[in-house]
């Protein structure tokens, strides 16, 4: 039997999806055109006035990790630039007082990581505003 697009059984489903203007702000905010004419997620400079419980929790249960042998979390922001996680690190700790490290991971990748002794203040600061299925990223 034939498989693949030259199979008479072969279907290609295309899925467009629509935005609401009104979403365009947080878009133009959070993304931006690289050389190459693609879009690409940034931290924009002004992290620290845009940083809230509730973004920070997003992020975590997007890119977060939370390691149970040694009791840290890990943000995983492998695609912003060394400079990007430097300023998110910064803006975390000068807001809410959360000590974290940015730390190497690969070919000029870095994270950011929340040693155990501040486990409990950044779990505080964000498990309301987290949907419960994902609490284990912050190890609840």
């Amino acid at each position: 039997m034939q498989s693949g697009k030259d199979s008479p059984f072969y279907q290609r489903w295309i899925v467009r999806t629509r935005s609401l203007p009104i979403f365009d702000e947080f878009f133009n905010i959070y993304y931006t055109l690289n050389s190459l004419g693609k879009y690409i997620k940034i931290i924009p400079l002004n992290i620290e006035q845009l940083l809230c419980p509730i973004l920070l929790a997003n992020f975590i249960m997007s890119d977060g990790n939370y390691h149970k042998l040694h009791g840290y979390i890990r943000l995983y922001t492998n695609s912003f630039t060394l400079v990007e996680v430097q300023l998110l690190s910064e803006a975390i700790f000068n807001k809410y007082g959360i000590l974290n490290r940015v730390q190497h991971d690969r070919k000029g990748q870095y994270i950011l990581v929340f040693p155990r002794t501040q486990v409990p203040q950044l779990q505080a600061l964000v498990k309301d505003h987290m949907i419960p299925s994902m609490l284990y990223r912050i190890g609840l």
